[in-house]
This record gives C-alpha cells, sequence and structure tokens, in this order.
C-alpha cells in the first residue's frame, strides 16, 4: 500500500509537472530582463546596480537589487537592498512575485507581460498601504527602461508617477548594441 500511494503521488506529479511548466525556456517573456544591469545616474544621483537570474532550473527568476543614495539637504546618504522572486503558479501559469528589502517591507505582485520586451509587476492591494506598479521596458538600443509608481493607501488603482530611470547592462555601451558591436 507504502508503493502504491508514492506512485500515484509520482504520476499525479509527472502529470501536473509538465502543464505548469512547460518545457525550452523558462520565462519566455521576461527573458530580456535576464542579466547585469546598472542604472545610468548623473553624478550626485547615487548608484543602483541589479541581476535578474533564472535559479531552481529554472523555475524561478531572481532579482537582487543594491542601491545607494546620495545624501542631499533632506537626508543623509543611505543603502537598499532588496529581494524579487518571480514564478509560475497554477494551470495555465501564471506569473507572480513576492518582494522582500533590507527596510522590513514585502509584498506579492502580480506579473503581465505586453507583448516582447514588457512586463508589469503591480503589488497586491493590502488595505491602509500603498500600492505598487513596476514597469519594465526593454529599449531599442539594449537599455532598459523601469518606471515606478504608486498608489496611495485607500485609492488602490490611482497610480502615479514616482520614479523612473534607464539602465544598461554591467559593461556594456548602448551605442554599441545600437550598431551590432558586441560589448
Amino acid at each position: 500500500m507504502k508503493h502504491l500511494k508514492f506512485f500515484i503521488y509520482l504520476l499525479g506529479f509527472s502529470l501536473v509537472s509538465p502543464a505548469a511548466f512547460s518545457a525550452g525556456v523558462a520565462f519566455p517573456a521576461l527573458q530580456f530582463l535576464v542579466g547585469n544591469w546598472e542604472a545610468e545616474a548623473k553624478p550626485g544621483e547615487g548608484s543602483a546596480h541589479f541581476e535578474f537570474a533564472l535559479d531552481l532550473q529554472g523555475k524561478v527568476l531572481i532579482r537582487h537589487n543594491h542601491l545607494e543614495y546620495a545624501a542631499s539637504a533632506a537626508a543623509p546618504a543611505g543603502v537598499h537592498d532588496d529581494l524579487l522572486v518571480t514564478y509560475q503558479d497554477g494551470i495555465p501559469a501564471a506569473i507572480h512575485a513576492v518582494y522582500f528589502d533590507s527596510e522590513g517591507y514585502g509584498a506579492r505582485y502580480t506579473v503581465t507581460t505586453k507583448g516582447a520586451g514588457e512586463a508589469v509587476f503591480v503589488s497586491d492591494p493590502v488595505a491602509k498601504l500603498p500600492r505598487y506598479r513596476l514597469t519594465y521596458t526593454a529599449l531599442p538600443d539594449g537599455r532598459l527602461n523601469a518606471k515606478l509608481e504608486v498608489a496611495p493607501a485607500g485609492k488602490p488603482n490611482a497610480f502615479a508617477s514616482y520614479l523612473e530611470w534607464v539602465s544598461k547592462k554591467a559593461g556594456a555601451n548602448p551605442a554599441d548594441a545600437a550598431t551590432g558591436t558586441p560589448a
């Protein structure tokens, strides 16, 4: 009986697993994000770099983000680190993400794609907390545009622009991407 239960479990898992995680490229619509990125900043703005990498045999896409804030008249210099774990769930597979940061904040996100080269991460609404929408868009020259919008607590769909930046692949020159020259 013990072996029969194990066999049934194994059979059930083998039937569900291929449907939830299709063969081939993991997260095909998010492949444009994979790599090491550096935010383009003006002098005095601080610096940021992040990496998107597949892990767990392609079952998750992980972003590690590190940001160093420059000192300003309003605030001292600071550091922010965060982790975003993107995964597929259900049949057909929907894309979700879980976010954690060095300030103790955590959130769940639903991820949608609007065609090749665009991904939108929208945090789940939570009473009395702001809601976030982060949109990544691949630019024709190989760089990555990111736009962070925030909806105030109590108005979960009233998103307003908060921050926007452009990043390039670490070690890449945007002019090389436009001309096809390898980095």
